[in-house]
């Protein structure tokens, strides 16, 4: 089964983190409606915050 993975953000520096973990980034205000946003998703999953970190080395 293959999906496309979405990423919600207000900020455009996270959409480039998103672009880089493979993700489709959206840029919404998550504060008000994110109706549109989210329109013809199967799922979704809200996450105040992510830390990603570097594990290389």
């Amino acid at each position: 089964m293959q999906m496309t993975v979405y990423g919600v953000t207000r900020k455009e520096e996270q959409a480039q983190t998103i672009k880089e973990l493979g993700g489709h980034p959206i840029l919404a205000d998550l504060e008000g409606n994110v109706d549109k946003a989210v329109d013809n998703m199967e799922a979704h999953h809200f996450c105040r915050r992510i830390r990603i970190q570097n594990r290389a080395g």
